[in-house]
This record gives C-alpha cells, sequence and structure tokens, in this order.
C-alpha cells in the first residue's frame, strides 16, 4: 500500500515534509511526496496517533508516546 504526503521542501536537496497524522491503522510499503517517492524494504505498520514523514530516503515515524523510529529505504524520483 503507499500514502501519500505533502510535496515537500527540496531547497537543500533533501526531500522533507510535514509530519502527517495518521488517521488509520494503516500497512504500507511506498510513501510518496509529490515526485519523491521512499520503497520500504519491508511493510511499515502505522498506528493511529502516529505521525509520518520522509527526510531524504528515510520515513520517520513518531509515536504517541514521542518516540521516533527511522526506517530506512530506497528513494527515487517518480516520472509523470
Amino acid at each position: 500500500m503507499q500514502m501519500r504526503l505533502g510535496k515537500g521542501d527540496d531547497s537543500t536537496g533533501v526531500i522533507r515534509t510535514d509530519p502527517t497524522p495518521v488517521t488509520r491503522l494503516t500497512i504500507m510499503t511506498m510513501v510518496e511526496a509529490g515526485d519523491w517517492a521512499v520503497e520500504l524494504p519491508r511493510p511499515l505498520i502505522l498506528h493511529v496517533g502516529d505521525e509520518v514523514w520522509i527526510e531524504g530516503a528515510a520515513v520517520f515515524v513518531r509515536q504517541p508516546d514521542g518516540d521516533v523510529v527511522r526506517h530506512d529505504g530506497d528513494g527515487f524520483w517518480l516520472c509523470r
């Protein structure tokens, strides 16, 4: 399953998106932000109350208790 975030900012050469709240239980393997995508090596389970964002080729998840977990993947540009 894919998840789409906001376009993100690449003024520094690295795509960064704002944290996006998770509103339902989600299993994802790829996250898109505009023309940039990060594909994860294994499915990631997101829970209600988590926040997710992209920095470069990594997906970050902030859990409701404040812990932040980094999930490294393969980042690539989408040709549309």
